[in-house]
């Protein structure tokens, strides 16, 4: 029996897909989340550190959230868990193809409606207008979407100037 190797690997390991700076950020955040600072985030954590932001969420909405993570996840775990899934997300060449798809021009732009009405109401799982626009933040071009921006956005996480 022969084996052949991938031609393309994904890698999990969070350590290669983030900067220095945003695991720095993510230590950040997790700290405010640990409110009692033990190094593990719990469900008290979590009430306690929306409570302090005016939470949004109901009971049933946070109990969802803690699911989604092993039973008092450490810093470590939750970088895994992003990592895993970050790597579950297509490549950029990919998502670079699948816009090119509404790319009539070949300019790198796509029609800001015409995409809005696909992802918002011609989806099985369309999104809000919120989302839609919290999305598209930072690229946007006189009316036009700058689907390259957004694909770096999408891979890399929205860059703040300061």
């Amino acid at each position: 029996m022969a084996f052949q190797r991938r031609k393309t690997r994904q890698s999990s390991n969070i350590f290669h897909m983030l900067s220095k700076n945003q695991l720095v950020e993510l230590r950040e955040a997790f700290n405010l989340l640990d409110t009692d600072a033990d190094s593990k985030l719990t469900k008290t954590d979590l009430v306690s550190f929306l409570g302090t932001i005016g939470s949004p969420f109901s009971d049933a909405e946070i109990e969802e959230m803690i699911q989604e993570l092993d039973p008092n996840p450490t810093y470590i775990v939750l970088l895994t868990l992003i990592g895993e899934r970050l790597s579950e997300m297509s490549s950029e060449k990919e998502l670079l193809a699948a816009f090119r798809v509404f790319d009539d021009d070949n300019d790198g732009l796509i029609d800001y409606t015409l995409l809005m009405n696909w992802m918002t109401k011609n989806r099985d799982n369309p999104i809000t207008r919120d989302d839609y626009d919290y999305l598209l933040r930072g690229c946007i071009e006189e009316g036009q979407i700058n689907y390259r921006k957004l694909v770096d956005k999408m891979k890399h996480g929205e860059f703040i100037e300061t």
